[in-house]
């Protein structure tokens, strides 16, 4: 019989040194806890030889070393800075880093440990920072995205070792009871409204066989479609399926917000523009009406350009209308309108889109695939809808089995 080759005998270093194992595939694997701030932090390497185990658990431990000391005395807004340049901005999506960015410039930068060293923050520290932003009349939302940011970069240096704990796991959200500012009301028009709306936005210049306003049938387009701004700017007239009567939601068009404007730099715009895909990144198939194929018409005969690949709003450069030329182009047409609506945007139009669709009592699982949303994310966000449809409900009841 062959005799089974045997490993040599691992050494068994001093107390203190760590300790060296074989695992399963022959490899040596080398743990040892070296002092992080008071505690312990374990360490881990793997290698075919010993010298390998030492000499990557040198460099370790030296890198530890290197980031303890230079980030010891970083202010906190210094450190979140570089935290979201390096490491979120190549993992997110444009638009999700612009309103990091916003968090970062709006919340973090003004609190009052900003200037810190972000190495002795402590968890009352934090606290009282998250707390301070009650009374400055912020909504919950706005907060949770500071508490979160916060949350993410203490539980990252964590996780590098340069911290023995994260302070952040103690901090607690304010209740929303106990906010001055609370969460604002989804803002929609009613069907009469509609049509005060739609008479307007689809009317003509004077005199003239033009259309008054540019980009009118786009807003009608929206209420009977439930489409995102961005997802109408990204719109081109290839993905529009007459035979079907439906309209292929590929893509989205994005506004990012650019840190350098403003910042001494020449020649740099404050926004720019990037087409991506949809906010679920998903693809979604919405039905066209008679209303919505009637909008299309009329988009058609303003479009100064009607090929494939144009853009279905286009400028004279052949480039898409943004989200936020729309967004001026709406608050221009509902002043024209007269009508009584608190200040909105281009998604109060997805959201009568949405009421319109509870309105008819289908299940939150049709309306959810057309506006592109789960149907716990639809649930959540028309949840003054559902609670209509459930009271609706428990009357038809009353009036089936009168007593």
């Amino acid at each position: 019989m062959k005799s089974e080759s045997r490993q040599p005998e691992l050494p068994k270093l001093p107390h203190g040194d760590g300790v060296l194992v074989y695992t399963s595939n022959g490899k040596i694997l080398y743990r040892k806890s070296i002092p992080v701030d008071g505690d312990y932090r374990r360490l881990a390497v793997t290698g075919r030889t010993l010298k390998e185990c030492f000499d990557a658990m040198q460099k370790k431990e030296s890198e530890i070393q290197a980031g303890l000391q230079s980030a010891s005395n970083q202010p906190l807004a210094v450190a979140i800075d570089e935290w979201l340049r390096l490491y979120k901005q190549p993992e997110v999506k444009p638009s999700s880093y612009g309103r990091l960015c916003i968090t970062f410039d709006s919340q973090i930068k003004r609190m009052a440990i900003a200037g810190k060293p972000w190495k002795k923050i402590k968890t009352d520290d934090l606290q009282q920072a998250i707390n301070a932003l009650i009374p400055c009349g912020y909504s919950w939302s706005t907060i949770k995205k500071a508490y979160d940011m916060l949350n993410a970069f203490y539980t990252f240096q964590t996780r590098r070792c340069y911290l023995p704990r994260n302070p952040m796991e103690l901090c607690r959200m304010p209740v929303r009871e106990n906010l001055l500012k609370q969460e604002k009301e989804i803002v929609y028009m009613t069907e009469q409204q509609i049509q005060v709306f739609s008479k307007e936005a689809l009317s003509y210049a004077y005199g003239s066989s033009k259309l008054k306003y540019r980009y009118g049938p786009a807003f009608v387009f929206l209420i009977y479609t439930g489409l995102r701004v961005g997802e109408l700017c990204a719109l081109q007239w290839k993905d529009f399926d007459l035979g079907k009567r439906t309209v292929s939601i590929t893509k989205n068009l994005m506004e990012i917000y650019n840190r350098d404007y403003g910042a001494g730099y020449e020649k740099v715009a404050q926004y720019t523009t990037k087409i991506s895909t949809t906010k679920t990144r998903s693809t979604r198939i919405v039905p066209l009406n008679q209303k919505a194929l009637m909008a299309y018409k009329l988009m058609w005969q303003a479009a100064p350009y009607t090929k494939p690949d144009d853009y279905v709003l286009c400028t004279a450069r052949r480039n898409p209308a943004t989200p936020r030329q729309m967004e001026r182009r709406l608050a221009y047409l509902l002043q024209s309108t007269g009508l009584d609506l608190p200040p909105c945007g281009c998604h109060m139009l997805r959201h009568t889109c949405a009421s319109l669709l509870f309105s008819k009592k289908l299940q939150v699982e049709i309306i959810a695939s057309i506006l592109g949303h789960s149907p716990e994310v639809c649930r959540r966000t028309y949840i003054h809808f559902c609670q209509e449809q459930r009271a609706a409900a428990i009357q038809q009841i009353a009036e089936f089995n009168d007593i």
